[in-house]
């Protein structure tokens, strides 16, 4: 549980930083006056990682999402594995209960044989 909670807060620091990266992109690019005297290439490089840190956010979240989804298929799976286990276990207490065992079969024989020769 412990890898979960530091995997939810990674995804939620990237969605805080995301929106802190797309405002600062829609600042520079929208609103700032001072944005038209730097340089082109300084502006496209700019831009290029903005959208870089973006795609890798995005599928580091994709990745956080099937951990959280593997995680709780996994937790499903155990569950019905404890199950199938508990119910094993009773079949078996009823069996060693009411079942008898090979010794106690031959020792009933026994007696019968013993009981029908007259012995």
């Amino acid at each position: 549980m412990n890898k979960l909670k530091k995997i939810e807060e990674k995804a939620s620091k990237r969605q805080r930083t995301l929106f802190a990266t797309f405002m600062t992109l829609l600042v520079m690019f929208g609103y700032w006056d001072s944005w038209q005297y730097i340089p082109w290439s300084l502006r496209i490089s700019l831009l290029l990682l903005a959208v870089v840190f973006i795609v890798f956010a995005k599928q580091a979240d994709m990745y956080s999402e099937q951990v959280i989804e593997n995680k709780q298929t996994l937790l499903k799976r155990a569950e019905e594995i404890n199950w199938q286990d508990g119910k094993i276990r009773n079949q078996k207490r009823y069996i060693d209960e009411h079942v008898p065992t090979v010794k106690e079969v031959e020792e009933l024989r026994n007696k019968i044989q013993k009981l029908e020769t007259g012995e």
